[in-house]
């Protein structure tokens, strides 16, 4: 990989008074750097920092800020109680020791996370801020190499960051302890990240933009003799309707593959006894079917798609547990390898399946299109709530617009 600048952002991890000074929490158990690592290292940081800001490229400080009592930690339990014997508390939100080390200051225009255990994507908007601005590259600095960037490397590497590790800036100072992160990220060092400053960029990477999702185009949704219409848990689909939809799906999804541009089917599927279903405890109870009866499960017809809308060779396929296409699965990451930001969506339901990826999806930073005349169930009264989150449109206007 060749660290391109206008793609890039840099990240300083725990770049915080507890780690580096000598007053700090790990100074104060003696585990703290040397005050001449701690200068060399701050230097590095302003370096990194006024070349990325001559860029104009974004700087995030990813702090921790943890309650005293540490409900709010993260932190694996193990890890944490042996820390907490080694150096007492740290990284209290609000104390001194939380706050950046001397020397370092962010600037009223730079970003900051704060996170509550190792990795600095860990339940952080960290990703939703890198989309947001355009940064498909993160140069990582700071510390602890054997668990923050160890983790932030390996959670980042997870989301499709190419990320750069930068050796000579990060604490404690141990290239042994690099095997981590070299498994998760390119490490480099400072000169090389002020070399990319003048180097020629490669051509951007090609993707296709656009990319469309069908969700829950299923036999136990969309026919007729499904268990939940033969039970009295849904109303059947009008055929016509189901017609309609099934229709205007295939003409979106030969639009885009003439196109060459991806489809991606995500469908149920759970185990004959539902006991991997994610959904909510209430939805299951207002849901469920009599023992003995499948929903969606491995090897039934009704966990298969339509017939008429089958995938075909270089569709993609992703499995999920319960309503979001984006919950626990790969969803994401595959759309973001394919470099597809805006998405045509089918399928159902509306208030369910639909309504769950569509607001995930949205968090996520795509822009969304849902196909009001390809969706059930037909001429949902709830369309224009989903249409306050993202586009809804008719396969007509769609196909007019592409």
């Amino acid at each position: 990989m060749q660290i391109v600048l206008d793609n890039a952002a840099l990240l300083l991890v725990d770049v915080q008074r507890d780690a580096l000074h000598p007053d700090g929490a790990l100074g104060r158990a003696g585990q703290a750097p040397e005050a001449t690592e701690v200068a060399r290292l701050v230097d590095t940081w302003g370096g990194l920092i006024d070349l990325m800001r001559e860029a104009g490229r974004p700087i995030v400080w990813v702090k921790t800020s943890l309650r005293p009592d540490f409900a709010d930690s993260t932190y694996a339990p193990l890890w944490l109680e042996r820390r907490l014997e080694e150096t007492g508390p740290f990284f209290i939100e609000g104390s001194w020791g939380a706050g950046l080390m001397d020397g370092m200051d962010a600037a009223p225009d730079d970003y900051v996370v704060v996170k509550k255990g190792h990795s600095a994507y860990d339940n952080t908007h960290l990703d939703r801020l890198l989309t947001n601005l355009g940064v498909t590259q993160c140069i990582v600095v700071g510390g602890g190499v054997t668990d923050t960037i160890a983790e932030t490397a390996r959670t980042g590497g997870r989301l499709g960051y190419e990320q750069f590790v930068v050796e000579d800036a990060l604490y404690p100072p141990n290239a042994a302890k690099l095997h981590a992160p070299r498994k998760q990220a390119e490490v480099v060092l400072a000169e090389d990240v002020y070399a990319a400053a003048t180097a020629t960029p490669p051509a951007p990477r090609p993707g296709p933009d656009f990319a469309m999702v069908l969700v829950d185009m299923q036999n136990d949704f969309m026919n007729a003799e499904r268990p939940h219409v033969l039970y009295g848990l849904s109303d059947p689909m009008p055929e016509e309707k189901r017609v309609s939809i099934t229709e205007n799906t295939q003409q979106l999804s030969a639009a885009m593959r003439e196109r060459g541009w991806p489809v991606v089917y995500v469908r149920v599927v759970r185990r004959q006894d539902n006991s991997d279903d994610v959904h909510s405890r209430t939805h299951r109870r207002a849901r469920t079917l009599p023992p003995g009866v499948t929903h969606c499960a491995y090897g039934t017809w009704g966990a298969e798609m339509v017939d008429e809308l089958r995938p075909e060779e270089d569709d993609y396929v992703v499995e999920k547990k319960g309503g979001s296409g984006f919950g626990y699965t790969p969803l994401h990451r595959i759309l973001r390898n394919l470099n597809a930001r805006r998405l045509i969506m089918t399928g159902g339901a509306v208030t369910g399946c639909v309504w769950a990826t569509a607001l995930d999806g949205v968090a996520l930073g795509y822009d969304i299109t849902v196909i009001a005349d390809a969706t059930y169930p037909p001429d949902s009264p709830d369309l224009p709530s989903l249409a306050e989150w993202c586009s809804v449109q008719p396969t007509a206007e769609v196909l007019a617009n592409l």
